[in-house]
C-alpha cells in the first residue's frame, strides 16, 4: 500500500481535530486488486485509517472510499506524488502485483491528530 494526500504527501492532519481543510480532504492509496482491503471497501466504503499509527504522534482519519479502477484515469498529480514519496515508484505499473486501483479516501473528520 502506498499513500499520498492531495497537496504534499507529507502532512496528513490539521492541528484542530475534527476540522478538515478543503485541501486535505482526500488521501490516496494505491493498491493491488488482490488485496483484501480493496474487496472490503467495495463491500463497505466506510473506513478509518491510522496514519503512522506506531509513531509518537499518530493520525486517525474517518471517511469514505471511492475506488478508481482504471489506470488511465488515475489523477496525474496523485501518481506524481506517490512517485516522489516512494523513490520513483510507479503506481500504474501492474507488472509486480497485478491489476491496481487507486483508493480515494474522502476524509469526513479526524478522530485523532497526535498533536
Amino acid at each position: 500500500m502506498r499513500m499520498a494526500d492531495d497537496l504534499t504527501a507529507r502532512r496528513f492532519a490539521p492541528h484542530d481535530p475534527g476540522v478538515v481543510p478543503p485541501a486535505r480532504r482526500n488521501l490516496w492509496i494505491a493498491s493491488s486488486t488482490v488485496n483484501v482491503k480493496v474487496k472490503n471497501v467495495v463491500r463497505d466504503p466506510r473506513v478509518s485509517l491510522a496514519i503512522d499509527g506506531t509513531g509518537a504522534q499518530p493520525h486517525v482519519a474517518q471517511g469514505r472510499v471511492t475506488v478508481h479502477p482504471k489506470i488511465q484515469d488515475f489523477p496525474h498529480l496523485v501518481v506524481a506524488l506517490l512517485a516522489k514519496k516512494y523513490d520513483d515508484w510507479d503506481a500504474t505499473d501492474e507488472s509486480q502485483d497485478g491489476p491496481r486501483v487507486l483508493l480515494q479516501v474522502s476524509v469526513d473528520r479526524w478522530l485523532f491528530t497526535g498533536f
